[in-house]
Formats: C-alpha cells, structure tokens, sequence
C-alpha cells in the first residue's frame, strides 16, 4: 500500500517573505502572495479553479491581502497550472522511495573508492579525561586492555584494499588517501606507526598519493616531532582552551596534563615554525568548563588557528551516568549565543559553525550546479529512490580498524556494529553480508521514516541509536510537515539575513 507525504512546504521567514520548497524539484522559490494564497487554498485541498470562478467583482478583495485586479489574480493562477502540469506540487509515494537497497557491488565500489584509513593504534593512553568516548561515561566499546593494535593486521588490511585501488572500480585517481593514526593516544604505539608509514609508501598503488595524519593529545608530539615533521603529518591536537578548560584533561597519576601539552606545542612551534602553521590544527570538546568563546579565545589568540569544536558524544550512554554526563555536556548553540562576542566568532569561524554547516549542505542539494561526478554531470539522475534515515554507505568516507582488528565504517559506531575483522587467517569483509546487515536496519526504521518529513534531508545514522538492535526502534527525529517547514524557513532566513554567505559559501567551502 502507498504511502504519501506532501512534497512540497510553504513557509515564511523572518522577513515575512513568502516561498514554498519542492523537495522532488528541489527548488525553493520565492511566491508573489497572490501564487502563496493560491497554494494555500490547494494545501487545504480547495480547488483554486473553484475559488476564482465565485469572482463577481473586479478588482477583488482577498481577506488578509488587499485588493487586486481580476488579471493578476488569473496570472498568478496560470503560474500556479504551469508550476503544477511540469511536476510541481505533486505527493511522494515514501514506500516507493524509501526502497533504496545496499548491495554488495555498492559495497566494492566504496571500498575501491575509500579516501581514508584509520588504525586505532592502541588503546592505551596516557590520559584519563572524563569525557573520553572510551572513558566512564560510555558503554559502547570493547574493554580497554592495554592492547595495540598488530602491524601484521595493517599490513593485511593495506594488501586487501590494494586490490580494490588498483581495480577498474577505483574511479577517483589522483585523490589522496589519508592513513590516519588514532588511539588511546597513538604516539605511544610510535613503531607501528613507522612501519605503516615505511609500508605505505612502497606499497605499490597506481593512482592515488598518500597522506597521513593523526589525533593526539600533544604529550609526545616532542618526542617525535622530527619524524612528524619528515613525513608530513597533517596532526590534530586536542585542547579544550586555557588552563581551567581543561580540567577534564588529567594524566594518569590525576594531576592536570595542561602544562605538559602546552610544553609539547610551544617545543613544535618553536622548532618548526612552517610545519606548525601549514600542518597542525586543534581539536576542543565542549563541556562544561569552557564554552565556545572561551576555546576561540585561547587558541585564536595565541596560534591563530581556528578550533574544530563539538559537543560530548550522546550516544552510548551508560544507564547509572546520564545524569552525571548531562551536567557535563553543554550545546554548541546554547554556548556561542551566551557569548557577547558572537557576532565576530560566527563571522571568523564561519564553515566551522554547524548552522553554516547545514546551509552548506542546503545550497549544495539544492542548487543545480554542483555535480557528485562527472557522469552526474553528462548524464543527469532521474528522479530515483533514497535509503532510509541519513546513514553513510558503508565505507563511503572511511575504514575504521579497532585494535581488535574489527572493521567499522567510522570510529563514531559502537563497536558492536562492527561490519568485518582482521584475523590471523586473513580480512574477513563480506560485502554481501554488510548489504543484508544495512538492509536488515533499514527495514526496521522504513515504518519510521514513512511518517517523517524530513527523509530528504535525514542526518540520523543508525549506528547512532540505542534502539537500533530492538524490534521496533525509536528515532527521535522524525519531523512533521509544519516544523519542516519550519526548519526550511530558518535556512533560507539565513540567507535573507546575511546574503553574504551565499557568496562565502561558494567561495570556501568544498563540496567534495
């Protein structure tokens, strides 16, 4: 039986200007009030033909409107009957679209077209900080053992996927491919990290350079910088602001790791000054003992770099620790309009900013002009299905090894959710058995997603809801027709507002 939902929302923004959005078009266009009152009569199921037809008078008087002439309302109804005969306007059969399958060809291809590995190196650090997704708040990761991950599983791992990148399904030649090291803190696991980068290099891949980068906390980027700076990692330092931020931040004994991580920047920014500004950059977690003026503050200031910022991880929570973890978790949004500075953090961070992120995100849907592929761009897509909820296809961003060996599609999935492992024996990544895995998932949340609003522009992954494994899943998403659009009406405000964005948007982001 079909399912339909209303394609199309009508809504205002803060300027009181009118428009309606065609999630089948996508195209949001600006309504004249005439064609909005039009479409408002058509959204009630009344006839327009109908109510133009009971005219005695010329010109007419619209409750709410004002008066107009008979041949402008007759104007605005023909545009009506044009926008509507080419497509517009129409419902969506959600059952038929939601039908979107993983298969194991889509499967291969990703893999042939990956950009990024990434090896928990150990899971050993040298930090204990509360937050830690691997730390007391959470519950959804293998027990931390002190364990490295083998080179030997690596080396597996590389030789596997090299038979992928060098097969006619690689189609993103030139593309580098970032080996990313990750932890526990990975710099405590230094040989593995030699020996992959030295693998690596005389692998023999045909049409694709390497990159490599890493996460740490800093503790011994002294130590290693020389090698660091040699193989030119892209490194991502995390620091939570000024000394009191990071106050989460402790070494294993308890006592504050912020003055051993500043020791370890200053020595690298002193040493390598043309590395340090082209190469590393700083990670923050907000929380509550900072904010987002707090992180810009210090950093901005003293490397004259901007932070990537995100909130806690919400997901995995242990049962007896929400209340504890909610008292420390603090919303992006929350914090930045608290800050009496916001205006100029919000217009020098810019693309770091999730609402920007979104509006990014919008244009690039919506705008005609970006293309996924070169064939996207010969050979247009017909209207086709979508896959339910926001999940990335697996692989499509990057492949994620445990020290356990098991394989994941990123290191935000629990680790229960893994999709293959690495053994002794060999690489066992069964495509056909990661498509059924998907499908499986996507059938639950299918009745879900058939009464959401928003499955056009659905961010939810699966991997990130308690609920995914149980019979009947809960999604906390889902949208009505009113407040999507709602959410629309705020994106395209955005832009009324600052139409400078607009521009900024096209000129400094990259929509890869």
């Amino acid at each position: 039986m079909a399912k339909m939902i209303k394609g199309w929302s009508l809504f205002d923004t803060d300027r009181n200007n009118r428009y309606f959005y065609d999630k089948v078009k996508q195209r949001v266009q600006l309504c004249h009030p005439l064609l909005h009152f039009i479409l408002k009569l058509y959204d009630k199921g009344i006839d327009p033909a109908n109510w133009i037809a009971g005219f005695d008078s010329d010109p007419v008087e619209i409750d709410g409107l004002g008066r107009f002439p008979r041949d402008q309302i007759d104007y605005y109804y023909r545009k009506f009957r044009l926008l509507h005969e080419n497509g517009y306007f129409a419902d969506i059969d959600l059952e038929k679209r939601l039908s979107g399958r993983i298969t194991p060809q889509l499967i291969e291809q990703t893999l042939a077209n990956v950009t990024q590995v990434t090896f928990e190196v150990t899971d050993r650090c040298n930090l204990r900080c509360k937050y830690c997704g691997y730390g007391e708040f959470y519950d959804d990761y293998d027990k931390r053992e002190g364990r490295d991950l083998p080179v030997e599983s690596a080396r597996r791992l590389l030789d596997h996927l090299l038979e992928y990148w060098n097969s006619p399904l690689n189609q993103s030649h030139q593309r580098n491919i970032f080996i990313s090291f990750y932890g526990g803190e990975p710099l405590l696991n230094i040989g593995f990290i030699k020996e992959i980068v030295d693998y690596v290099t005389n692998l023999g891949l045909k049409y694709n350079p390497f990159t490599f980068n890493m996460t740490t906390n800093g503790l011994l980027v002294k130590k290693h910088m020389a090698f660091l700076v040699e193989h030119q990692f892209k490194i991502l330092i995390s620091l939570d602001g000024n000394e009191a931020n990071n106050g989460y931040r402790i070494t294993q004994d308890g006592s504050p790791a912020f003055p051993l991580i500043m020791e370890n920047i200053e020595a690298l920014r002193e040493k390598y000054p043309d590395y340090f500004e082209q190469y590393v950059n700083f990670n923050s977690v907000l929380h509550n003992k900072n904010s987002i003026e707090d992180i810009y503050g210090f950093i901005k200031s003293r490397y004259g770099k901007l932070p990537t910022i995100g909130p806690l991880n919400n997901t995995g929570i242990r049962k007896d620790r929400e209340d504890e973890f909610w008292a420390t978790y603090r919303d992006f949004d929350s914090s930045l309009r608290a800050s009496d500075k916001s205006s100029a953090i919000k217009k020098d961070m810019f693309v770091k900013l999730p609402n920007v992120t979104e509006l990014a995100i919008f244009l690039f849907e919506n705008n005609h002009f970006t293309f996924e592929d070169y064939n996207d761009f010969l050979f247009p897509k017909s209207e086709g299905t979508w896959i339910p909820t926001g999940t990335c296809i697996p692989f499509s961003k990057k492949v994620y090894v445990t020290t356990h060996g098991k394989i994941l599609p990123c290191e935000t999935s629990g680790h229960q959710f893994f999709l293959g492992q690495v053994t002794p024996a060999g690489v066992k990544l069964d495509c056909k058995a990661i498509s059924d895995k998907y499908n499986n998932y996507f059938d639950k949340m299918k009745k879900l997603c058939t009464v959401c609003h928003k499955t056009d522009r659905c961010k939810q992954c699966i991997f990130q809801l308690d609920t995914i494994d149980d019979e009947n899943p809960i999604c906390t998403g889902i949208i009505s027709s009113g407040n999507y659009a709602k959410n629309i009406g705020a994106i395209v405000s955005n832009f009324e507002k600052d139409p400078e964005i607009y521009n900024r948007l096209l000129k400094e982001v990259n929509f890869e």
